[in-house]
């Protein structure tokens, strides 16, 4: 087996190990926010039986309300979409809108309508795809999707100085509201990048909430500037997927914290030191 279905199935195998406590955590009402980029049309069916198991086991609930105090019932999923690919429209939307499942598209404000041209890893597919138009915006927004921002280059935001950073933030805001009559609430941080400098940009250029790609669930204590998602791939096999869903991948943002601790007590000798810089956790389809 490839080095990279190896660590596929050992994350499987130490998520199944997690699951008791992942309940017990769901109790407290945290929430899960997944995260795609591309469906492609080969993937549909996939993706298909991924949204009907959300539809028979979650409580599917819009990515503006992750924060919202709730009534105990089911355990509660949020749906996002990186990138905004025009492939979803064909693909993903109308499974969405057959299911009753809402969800949130991420735009890159500067590549909508055009092809991405921000940096991808080599083995990254999404090359491929076109960044959706101003129509394939205002259909998905017709269709009940809500709008957030991932920016206007796609940049990395933790590497830009202080007024790139305003630009990309601001910017991509303002073109946004501008261009489609809805107020954009939240930004999703390309390649999950960020640290403490880019959530106070973010808060001041009027953002109420910031996503990230650290795999964590969402509850009441969350910084609303960092809320944490799991990536899922149409191809999840479905115990994969349903793992995903349960918040079982936590673990694995929980191990990230400790490393970045024990990295900043080993350079600063505390780890309270630290700026806390985040990278994307591993996205081991490519860089996107």
């Amino acid at each position: 087996m490839p080095e990279r279905g190896l660590k596929r199935l050992a994350k499987i195998l130490i998520a199944l190990a997690c699951y008791p406590a992942t309940v017990l955590l769901r109790g407290n009402r945290r929430i899960v926010a997944i995260n795609y980029h591309a469906v492609d049309e080969g993937q549909a069916t996939g993706f298909r039986r991924q949204m009907e198991h959300l539809a028979r086991h979650y409580e599917c609930i819009a990515p503006s309300a992750v924060l919202e105090r709730r009534a105990p019932g089911k355990p509660q999923v949020a749906v996002t979409f990186d990138d905004a690919f025009k492939v979803i429209g064909r693909t993903a939307l109308p499974i969405l809108g057959e299911l009753g499942i809402p969800a949130a598209i991420c735009v890159p404000s500067g590549y909508i309508g055009a092809c991405p041209g921000w940096e991808m890893s080599a083995d990254c597919p999404d090359f491929r795809f076109e960044v959706m138009d101003g129509d394939d915006i205002l259909t998905a927004l017709s269709g009940g999707l809500e709008l957030f921002s991932h920016t206007v280059t796609h940049a990395r935001l933790d590497e830009c100085d202080d007024e790139a950073l305003a630009a990309e933030l601001a910017g991509s805001k303002d073109s946004l509201e501008r261009r489609f009559g809805s107020g954009i609430q939240a930004v999703c941080y390309p390649y999950g990048a960020f640290d403490r400098r880019v959530e106070n940009a973010a808060r001041e250029a009027g953002y109420s909430m910031g996503f990230t790609v650290e795999p964590e669930m969402i509850g009441g204590k969350s910084d609303p500037l960092s809320l944490g998602r799991i990536q899922a791939w149409p191809d999840d096999g479905i115990l994969e997927f349903a793992l995903k869903c349960s918040g079982a991948y936590s673990v694995f943002g929980s191990v990230k914290r400790w490393r970045r601790r024990a990295g900043a007590a080993a350079r600063h000798g505390s780890p309270r030191s630290a700026n806390r810089a985040v990278t994307s956790a591993e996205t081991p389809r490519g860089l996107s």
